[in-house]
């Protein structure tokens, strides 16, 4: 078994996304195959790099409160949301408040089939 506190751990900055990032998988010693994650943070007033990828992604926030834009669409987020983003389209959060928007980021390959 192997357990992640994110607040025993060294964030690090990621200026290609404009966030400060912990990624939790894959592991050292633990291969996650066709999907990773991280622990994310934004902080007030920044907003993270739009792009886009090949991958799925989901995020799931923690804490904070900001705007997701994903393609033409942009909604508010806060505690408790979650958002699946498509393969292709370009996505970004806006930290719309004065603490860090704090979220976990789950992606995998989008050609991954199913078992």
């Amino acid at each position: 078994m192997r357990i992640f506190h994110a607040e025993n751990e060294t964030w690090a900055p990621e200026p290609a996304y404009n966030t400060t990032a912990r990624r939790v998988f894959p592991w050292d010693g633990f291969d996650a195959g066709v999907w990773g994650g991280a622990w994310v943070s934004v902080r007030p007033g920044e907003t993270s790099t739009p792009h886009a990828h090949a991958e799925h992604e989901i995020f799931f926030v923690i804490s904070g409160q900001g705007l997701l834009q994903h393609g033409d669409e942009e909604h508010p987020v806060r505690y408790g949301s979650s958002a699946k983003m498509e393969p292709g389209v370009t996505h970004s959060l806006t930290n719309t408040g004065e603490q860090d928007l704090v979220f976990i980021s789950v992606w995998w390959d989008a050609t991954a089939e199913r078992q």
